[in-house]
């Protein structure tokens, strides 16, 4: 099994709003000035960068988020790639377009595109900005601190996660970066109290896929997705830790497969 490759690609409902704010090719976006997200990576011989910006709509009614992802020369060296390598956003892009056509929750990829000449391999990468949703390291926290741990709403945060990951891994994909910074939970979860039908239809998303590959075994990517977001998932107790692994295999016991969790 592999992930297919990828062509330059615009998602054609974001099409109007990139033109409506004068967005109409790679050097339109390359060129946009805009304060980083966070301090740019510059490593691999390259560097990557993201920003978030907020476009205008036609009509003007509300502003659309998106977070603009532009590298340069930021190569990895995988399997696939062992001499030239690939641009690690076009990885990214890549699985998130695996994600999709599986029916697994992630960012929606609205722009990619890829520019090469004999000096440097530039790519680009546009995702929606995620409304209503905040990580799952921040929401622990925050059950933890307003003591909301064990209410129903806080058994079904602990339920959809597993769910999500369930159906990553059991369509072979493994993370290979799960920490809980990197999963994304609807606040509806939470604040509806089990309500439902209230509830957003896409409750967990998954973020930060440049890292992650297709596996042989299941069992691959159980073994280092969970022994990553056991070790390093704070405000859960042994208790939690538990209900999480049942909700995640279905079973009533634990049993045998125990020891991916520890």
């Amino acid at each position: 099994m592999a992930i297919k490759k990828i062509n330059n690609f615009i998602l054609k409902e974001a099409s109007p709003i990139f033109r409506y704010n004068g967005l109409n090719n790679f050097e339109d976006f390359w060129n946009i000035k805009a304060e980083w997200f966070e301090p740019p990576n510059i490593r691999r011989g390259g560097w990557s960068g993201v920003s978030n910006l907020r476009l205008k709509t036609p009509g003007g009614k509300n502003d659309f988020g998106i977070f603009l992802k532009r590298q340069e020369n930021h190569i990895s060296h995988t399997l696939g790639h062992p001499v030239k390598g690939i641009l690690t956003f076009e990885r990214e892009a890549r699985n998130l377009c695996f994600l999709q056509k599986k029916g697994i929750p992630s960012l929606k990829a609205l722009f990619f595109a890829r520019q090469e000449t004999k000096k440097s391999r530039r790519a680009i990468l546009i995702t929606q900005e995620l409304k209503g949703y905040i990580s799952l390291k921040k929401m622990l926290q925050n059950c933890h601190n307003e003591e909301k741990n064990g209410t129903p709403g806080y058994n079904l945060i602990m339920h959809s996660v597993a769910d999500v990951v369930k159906k990553m891994h059991e369509n072979h994909l493994q993370h290979n970066s799960l920490y809980s910074k990197h999963i994304f939970v609807h606040k509806s979860l939470l604040e509806n109290n089990f309500n439902k039908t209230e509830i957003h239809e896409n409750p967990v998303r998954l973020i930060d896929l440049e890292k992650a590959k297709i596996r042989l075994c299941k069992s691959q990517c159980m073994r280092r997705d969970l022994y990553t977001l056991n070790r390093h998932t704070g405000y859960l107790s042994l208790k939690d830790r538990l209900r999480f692994f049942k909700f995640y295999t279905g079973c009533k016991k634990i049993c045998n497969q125990k020891k991916y969790w520890n």
